[in-house]
């Protein structure tokens, strides 16, 4: 027989734990906190409830129970109905293989989907990182030559710094521009790709005019002169479709 010091009210006798294998009822919750509050020296209500609700959501997270999110699984629907019920039927079985081999495929999914993103991003930040070493290296050997030169010429001065040059060479032709057209490349992606270009072949790409304004004036140009190509080609064959019909009549 138990002791009325181990009773509380209408809850019966208190229980320092809760069924493994079944989802506890009020009661059984409410054993399991005054066990909490009296044997384990909670002097605070908040405590007792805390340690009360892991104990409680352990267990309904084995059973697969919804707690915060909304599941819609009719089998854990059914087994917390019949959790319910009188005599609490059913048992808590192993972690359901079904659930296991889709949060698997979710999960193969997800990582496929990051190793494809991150090869098709490894072309452009190879040449966004060689376009930013080479405008280091241009500012690098800028700052040495500048210093050389306040040594040489030490004491006070007024003569300005030589300017740096800007490239003269025109490198982005009529057939340049068509092909930028075809592989539909932004100006911008264009300049990356050309400068490095220029260095693997050996190449400075400072003596030559690539950036993204130029490309796109070089564009408008081509276009320009594409447009009016074929609206002299157009305006010729339909003069000799003209001279062609009237010889005919």
């Amino acid at each position: 027989m138990s002791s009325k010091s181990e009773e509380s009210g209408t809850v019966g006798q208190m229980a320092p734990n809760l069924s493994a294998t079944k989802l506890p009822s009020i009661k059984e919750m409410l054993q399991l906190f005054f066990f909490y509050h009296k044997n384990e020296n909670n002097k605070f209500t908040r405590d007792s409830a805390t340690l009360t609700a892991c104990n409680v959501l352990a267990i309904w997270e084995k059973a697969g129970v919804p707690t915060r999110l909304k599941k819609h699984v009719e089998e854990d629907r059914q087994f917390l109905l019949a959790q319910h019920e009188q005599g609490r039927r059913g048992l808590i079985g192993a972690v359901d293989k079904a659930t296991l081999i889709k949060e698997a495929k979710v999960q193969k999914k997800q990582e496929r989907l990051k190793r494809i993103r991150e090869r098709e991003s490894e072309p452009i930040n190879s040449l966004k990182t060689q376009l930013l070493l080479s405008s280091s290296t241009t500012t690098s050997t800028d700052s040495d030559t500048s210093i050389s030169y306040e040594i040489v010429t030490a004491g006070p001065s007024t003569a300005k710094p030589p300017a740096r040059k800007r490239g003269q060479v025109e490198l982005v032709d009529s057939h340049l521009a068509s092909s930028l057209d075809a592989t539909k490349l932004s100006d911008r992606k264009a300049a990356i790709v050309i400068t490095s270009t220029l260095k693997s072949a050996g190449s400075d790409p400072m003596k030559f005019t690539v950036n993204r304004s130029s490309i796109r004036r070089q564009h408008q140009k081509h276009r320009k002169e594409i447009a009016e190509s074929l609206k002299r080609e157009f305006k010729t064959r339909r003069s000799f479709s003209y001279f062609g019909v009237r010889a005919r009549n």
